[in-house]
């Protein structure tokens, strides 16, 4: 297993006055078939996160990222006038957004555990 990296090299502090901005991607899901899925972005700081799994508290009434995957590492455009605002076009392996491990060092992604993020769940969010 893949070391994973420090939460703290990223600034996921929440402003107030600029709360993070939650946008749609189309990617390319590969494993055993290929599949085309839509995914939550994520936007913090001005940095872009795919979320693929949210994980709510119904006590606290929150939401957080299962995982955070850095869209500034994959091939991506943005597009506008769709049900998505961007389109990854780095195929991305089911392991990264769901499995146990991390990606191995030169594969390109970049994923954080469970980022201390916090948001009130929202209708629509998942």
């Amino acid at each position: 297993m893949a070391d994973r990296p420090p939460t703290k090299q990223w600034d996921f502090s929440i402003n107030p006055e600029k709360p993070p901005a939650i946008r749609k991607a189309q990617i390319v899901i590969t494993g055993e078939t290929n599949t085309v899925a839509t995914c939550d972005v994520l936007v913090v700081n001005g940095v872009e996160w795919l979320v693929p799994k949210w994980l709510d508290s119904p006590t606290r009434g929150d939401t957080t990222p299962e995982r955070a995957i850095l869209l500034a590492t994959l091939r991506h455009q943005r597009v506008d006038g769709m049900a998505h605002q961007f389109v990854v076009l780095t195929p991305i392996p089911r392991a990264v957004l769901s499995g146990p491990t991390l990606p191995g060092p030169g594969d390109g992604f970049v994923v954080v555990f469970q980022p201390p993020i916090f948001l009130k769940r929202l209708p629509g969010l998942h």
